[in-house]
């Protein structure tokens, strides 16, 4: 089954989230609370982390674009 893994509401007051750094790469293996990419807001950098186990199938929001919370950004 595929699931979608999507910005999570950050709490940042600007509309602009950017997606800097991808932590890790197409069919890679990640474990729940593991870092799978950085975000930087009008207020942070941070790392957001896997919310369960699985594969990363596809990176669908290159490092360096801006999202929204519930974008999609992987499968």
């Amino acid at each position: 089954m595929t699931y979608e893994l999507v910005m999570p509401d950050l709490g940042a007051t600007g509309a602009e989230i950017v997606i800097s750094e991808w932590l890790v790469k197409p069919n890679e293996f990640v474990r729940a609370g593991s870092p799978v990419f950085t975000v930087t807001t009008d207020k942070a950098e941070m790392e957001v982390e896997a919310f369960r186990d699985g594969y990363i199938h596809q990176i669908l929001i290159p490092a360096g674009s801006a999202v929204t919370p519930g974008s999609v950004v992987a499968l």
